[in-house]
């Protein structure tokens, strides 16, 4: 019988390197980065929580190189859920609305009648006092790191309304495309594109190109494919938030000259410009035409279908392109949904001949566009994703699992919405009840997914309106959450002995708001270590909104002062319960630690949940030149991520729903260099 091949990676490879890789300056240089853990090890812990290690480094990235390719060893590249959870948490936890927004109030100076106020800093204040303080220091400061942290921090911040182009961040940024460290240059270019602003579009333009005027903005020479790769997904990140539909042909454009040229284009070129235009929404036509490919959704997602078809493309390539159509079909004229929706079936059928990349990408996008009535293009999308679980690639399953859960979650126009749902339901819990191997985390991830996304739709717990970072879960809202779902996930959590399964039971448990789990999540909490997920039991309470549990998160955050990891998982649980009280001490501690890994830590957390009261200590570490400079270019990542514009992170468009082992240098490296690696 004809199977799939697994892919191997070299013993030498697999050796664990992406599990040690240290926050070097070059890592620094990019904004400070997540130090990666070992995917799919259960045990493995980071000081940073969960990152986005993929179980052991590929190989080597540069031209003609890149995702995965057969070796000699028998270790399979995947990722453990953690990393699924690292890349995907931030529109689940939804940190600065629950910061910022009405919430129950638990320290004893934000009692007002039982909610609290924005306590974000007000956009005067970030243009007033951090603005400022940033573009300081980069008119100053020389040192790589501290440098790299403030152009994203800079970017982040964005470029207040109703200001004159003189105060814009754009010249500061478009200074240091030339400087002399490429990791400055390229954190620069894609800065720009943080930025949002449609100024930046001809710098970004110039730059992909790389034609006499790239070369002029980058000092004369050659652009290099690393600024180019980052200049494509800077134009991405321009395209999501453009105004017009004139701004979005401008980076489709772009883009797909840069895809046209197969054998001129870099991996990593080539991968930046397909999940930039997955960004790229361009208005459809009414009459499809055959006109350029960046003129409408219809032509760009014809394009689009010609690199997932062309077998020459590099595999991680057009793994890449199936998620783009997939983006691009979600809000697509029906006709387009239904054509790429069986283009993906076609690629996840058993025996099919795609490479294991592609299936998973595929089997991610079916979970964006299959819903869960009685239709019968839903009914072969559900199908399909069914006999994913038995293919011989263990990722794939993992990722199907998921994709089941988003599917049966959204509510279609046709009838049969509950039966669908329910038959995802049953196929994930008897992964969960039957698996003994990798996919059993995964199928509890996937149902508190599953179960989350109704309760997003239906108004929460609490009956409110829906969040606006909440995951969409489709039209609707009639989708009941399931009981013996949740009582099926106490039991595996009751039942979990090591980290992979008490991390994930929790999580589930999470997401599922299950206020019956608090009493075992709270005898878990005293009794695990760092190392058997304690951080995660700790998240699981806040995510639950279980108030019972802040004293004893408070002890916890108290006692570990030398266990950044589980300091900055119980200081999150902390904000999302409405107590800010550890955000002033976190800054604290990050002028005293002396250590990469802790100072990274401690600097995500306060970054996640730090308000306006940690502006003024913020500005005050970046100042103090008697800091080690690692210790102030965290703080200045912190800072952006306070000040940041939008609810959520700058890279969230691109992370979630993205298969990342299908991956290039600059989107994820193992060594703090690639995109989704940085602060």
């Amino acid at each position: 019988m004809e199977t799939r091949s697994v892919p191997r990676l070299a013993a030498a490879i697999a050796a664990g390197a992406m599990a040690v890789c240290a926050l070097s300056e070059r890592a620094l240089a990019h904004g400070g980065a997540y130090n990666p853990t070992p995917g799919g090890q259960p045990g493995g812990s980071s000081p940073s929580g969960p990152g986005p290690g993929t179980g052991a480094p590929g190989p080597a990235t540069g031209p003609g190189q890149g995702g995965t390719n057969p070796a000699t060893d028998a270790t399979v590249l995947r990722a453990s859920w953690e990393d699924w959870w690292h890349f995907n948490q931030d529109p689940y936890l939804d940190l600065k609305w629950a910061i910022g927004t009405a919430a129950p109030a638990t320290g004893a100076d934000e009692i007002v009648s039982g909610s609290r106020t924005d306590a974000r800093p007000s956009p005067d204040r970030v243009r007033t006092r951090v603005v400022p303080a940033l573009r300081d220091l980069l008119e100053t400061e020389r040192t790589p790191e501290i440098l790299g942290s403030t152009l994203v921090a800079l970017a982040r911040a964005g470029d207040p309304e109703g200001e004159s182009s003189k105060s814009s961040a754009i010249p500061l940024l478009v200074k240091h495309l030339p400087d002399g460290n490429q990791e400055i240059a390229e954190t620069a270019a894609l800065s720009l594109g943080i930025l949002q602003s449609e100024g930046s579009l001809p710098f970004l333009e110039a730059l992909l190109t790389a034609g006499t005027r790239g070369k002029e903005l980058v000092g004369g020479g050659d652009v290099p494919e690393r600024t180019r790769a980052f200049a494509a997904y800077g134009l991405g990140l321009v395209a999501d938030r453009a105004g017009n539909n004139r701004a979005r042909q401008i980076v489709a454009r772009s883009l797909c000259a840069a895809l046209q040229n197969r054998r001129a284009a870099s991996p990593d070129v080539e991968v930046a410009a397909v999940i930039a235009l997955s960004l790229d929404r361009l208005e459809p036509e009414r009459v499809a035409s055959a006109s350029a490919p960046w003129i409408s959704r219809q032509t760009e997602m014809q394009f689009l279908k010609g690199i997932f078809e062309d077998s020459r493309r590099r595999p991680f390539v057009r793994a890449h392109a199936a998620t783009a159509l997939a983006r691009l079909a979600q809000d697509a004229p029906e006709p387009l949904r239904a054509d790429v929706a069986e283009q993906l079936l076609a690629a996840v059928k058993p025996h099919s001949k795609v490479e294991n990349e592609v299936l998973q990408s595929a089997a991610q996008a079916l979970g964006l566009l299959g819903d869960a009535d009685g239709d019968g293009l839903d009914r072969k999308i559900r199908n399909g994703l069914g006999a994913v679980l038995d293919d011989p690639d263990v990722q794939a399953r993992c990722f199907a699992l998921v994709a089941l859960a988003e599917i049966g979650a959204r509510e279609g126009p046709a009838d049969g919405n509950e039966e669908g749902s329910n038959a995802c339901r049953n196929m994930i819990s008897g992964e969960l009840v039957r698996s003994r191997g990798m996919t059993r985390p995964w199928a509890a991830i996937a149902l508190g997914v599953l179960e989350r996304r109704i309760l997003d739709r239906r108004g929460g717990t609490a009956g409110g309106p829906e969040r606006p970072g909440a995951p969409a879960s489709g039209a609707g809202g009639h989708l009941a959450p399931s009981q013996p779902v949740r009582e099926t996930l106490r039991a595996y959590f009751a039942s979990a002995r090591q980290r992979m399964h008490i991390g994930t039971g929790a999580i589930a448990l999470g997401l599922c708001r299950d206020r019956k789990a608090v009493p075992i999540l709270l005898d878990r909490l005293r009794e695990t270590t760092e190392d058997q997920g304690q951080g995660f039991v700790a998240l699981a309470l806040g995510m639950i909104g279980a108030e019972e549990a802040v004293k004893p998160l408070r002890e916890l955050a108290r006692t570990s002062k030398y266990r950044p990891a589980v300091l900055e998982e119980a200081a999150i649980a902390l904000a999302l319960l409405g107590d800010k009280s550890t955000a002033t001490d976190l800054a604290e501690m990050l002028a005293k630690a002396q250590g990469q890994s802790a100072q990274l830590s401690l600097a995500n957390a306060l970054g996640k949940i730090g308000d306006d009261r940690t502006v003024d200590p913020l500005l005050n570490l970046i100042g103090r030149k008697d800091l080690t400079s690692s210790a102030r270019a965290f703080a200045a990542a912190a800072l952006g991520q306070v000040a940041d514009k939008d609810l959520l992170p700058w890279f969230s468009p691109i992370s979630c729903d993205l298969n990342y082992l299908a991956k290039t240098g600059t989107l994820l490296a193992g060594d703090g260099t690639g995109l989704l690696e940085i602060l």
